[in-house]
């Protein structure tokens, strides 16, 4: 069961006597490792620290990580020592209804686009640098299919700027949640809101259900300021805020979860629509900024001692003029990073294409296990055809030996927030074809030929599957038809089947056509990265 209890220590009392077997006589002398700034490609994580690392600066840009990954491409992260003032708040109990406002966007410190939590997208890098007085990190994610979102964080040693831009075909709403923050008045007094309800998407994970306390903030326009004080040491800290939008921004704010075992906090959320558009943050964690003037692409921070900064951002670089007359360039790289001996690139297992029509036969090294293994399970197996014309993708799937436990579509999952589908059999099927994509959990119907559907988490249903089933022998088939842009020539699949089996309440396993990799079940939903479709090969 789950037990929500304070971390706790170990000392030697606590250990075993046969540890003294491995002691050693006398210890090595301690060699201090001061942390630096790093970047961790493989996660999609670049980090600026400052004053030996007591300051932590870090973007989230990179990778979803499958089924653990939050929708928080470009999350900001910053603490101070013990402080934490922006944060990933990780996730509470995997019981509880809560669990959907952790996993939200609007928890994170992200762009939230639209009013809903981000799709499960991947970033990219597009800078990384620190010349220890000033350092930055700057990436961007495609957020909707027109719309790329860019955030730039530069760091100095008491303060950072932080600039998000977008551009898109079409006008976007975008947001940056805020925690713990209030907006201040001219005589430098939190701001009263006006009680209105919030808007935003209503599915359980774009976390706007859990908001309360909801108003609108009257706040005039250019620089607004912002601030956050911290209680959690012995003395009170501060944190100090300034932010310009491009276009005007409406300002909102609300109370909401905090994270795990800590109170409820305060939210304050700028939404600015645009078909391109600019926020640009200094947050000062020290008390050294005095003011800050910022007009476009000039960004001008005031010292508390007198001295001015000068930021300016250029098209593919950004430069800093000191108050003490030093001149910093940060530029984009193709291989971004602190040097050789720190790019370690990640390359993903990329599914090799593949030429139609197509018979795959799903087995051993199909198979994402739970407990039992593939040969414990029963040895699990299916077979998937595909075929393709002008204007469909075909695809059979033969399951000759299945419980056929076929749980509703619409039942209610008691046991945690995946959908109670996924734990019978059934089949999850993931398709892209140029720019449209699709992703759905299908679900024979008892005594019926019709066959359940609902998204996926995560995935669009921009092409809309037609699908039928039968018995056959001891298993099933499921037929489905997929409709595809005239004359594409892009195609990428997967085709996931879930593996029940008697007397259980969640899946045995899935067999997976991309293949498994040795990965477990736990945890997965019907969530699936969009790297791991197979591209089927065009003549």
């Amino acid at each position: 069961m789950e037990r929500n209890l304070p971390a706790s220590g170990l000392t030697r009392a606590d250990l075993s006597w046969r540890t003294l077997l491995f002691a050693r006589e006398h210890l090595p002398p301690l060699v201090t490792h001061p942390l630096r700034s790093d970047l961790l490609p493989a996660q999609g994580f670049g980090i600026l620290r400052r004053e030996g690392g007591r300051v932590f600066v870090g973007l989230d840009y990179g990778h979803s990580g499958g089924g653990h990954g939050h929708p928080d491409r470009l999350n900001l992260l910053l603490s101070d020592d013990v402080v934490r003032w922006f944060d990933d708040p990780g996730t509470g109990s995997y019981v509880d209804e809560s669990l959907h406002w952790y996993r939200s966007t609007l928890a994170h410190t992200a762009p939230l686009l639209d009013g809903h939590s981000q799709p499960r997208v991947h970033g990219t890098l597009l800078a990384f640098e620190d010349h220890g007085t000033a350092g930055w990190i700057s990436a961007h994610a495609t957020l909707a299919s027109d719309c790329d979102v860019r955030r730039s964080v530069v760091v100095l040693n008491d303060y950072l700027v932080d600039r998000i831009e977008w551009s898109g075909n079409d006008d976007h709403e975008v947001a940056l949640p805020l925690h713990g923050v209030a907006v201040l008045s001219t005589e430098g007094e939190p701001v009263v809101a006006d009680p209105r309800p919030i808007e935003g998407g209503a599915e359980h994970e774009d976390g706007f259900g859990f908001l309360r306390e909801t108003g609108r903030l009257s706040v005039a326009d250019g620089l607004v300021r912002l601030r956050a004080e911290s209680r959690d040491t012995t003395a009170a800290q501060r944190l100090d805020g300034w932010m310009a939008t491009s276009p005007r921004a409406s300002w909102w704010s609300a109370r909401t979860p905090g994270a795990p075992g800590h109170p409820e906090q305060s939210l304050v959320l700028p939404r600015v629509r645009a078909l391109t558009g600019v926020l640009t943050a200094v947050w000062s964690w020290r008390g050294g900024v005095a003011s800050v003037d910022i007009d476009g692409d000039t960004i001008r921070v005031t010292r508390t001692d007198g001295t001015t900064d000068v930021h300016e951002r250029r098209a593919d670089a950004w430069t800093v003029f000191t108050g003490d007359g030093r001149r910093i360039d940060l530029a984009e790289s193709e291989s971004p990073g602190l040097d050789s001996s720190n790019d370690f690139a990640f390359v993903p297992a990329t599914p090799t294409p593949v030429s139609l029509p197509l018979r795959a036969e799903l087995g051993a090294a199909h198979y994402r296990r739970s407990e039992e293994s593939w040969e414990e399970a029963g040895r699990p197996r299916a077979s998937v055809a595909l075929e393709r014309s002008d204007t469909s993708l075909a695809i059979s799937v033969i399951v000759p030996k299945s419980a056929r436990h076929f749980v509703p579509i619409d039942k209610d999952n008691p046991l945690d927030n995946d959908p109670a589908a996924i734990h019978g059999d059934g089949v999850q099927l993931y398709v892209e074809a140029e720019e449209q994509s699709g992703g759905w959990l299908l679900v024979p119907m008892a005594r019926t030929e019709r066959v359940a559907m609902r998204v996926a988490q995560g995935w669009r249903d921009e092409l809309t599957p037609r699908a039928t089933w039968q018995p056959i022998d001891d298993g099933y088939r499921l037929d489905a038809s997929v409709p595809l842009p005239r004359g594409a020539r892009r195609v990428a699949i997967d085709v996931l089947v879930n593996v029940s089996g008697p007397g259980r309440t969640r899946r045995r396993g899935q067999l997976v056509l991309s293949g498994a990799r040795g990965e477990f079940v736990y945890l997965r939903s019907d969530r699936h990265d969009r790297e791991r479709l197979v591209p089927l090969m065009t003549d």
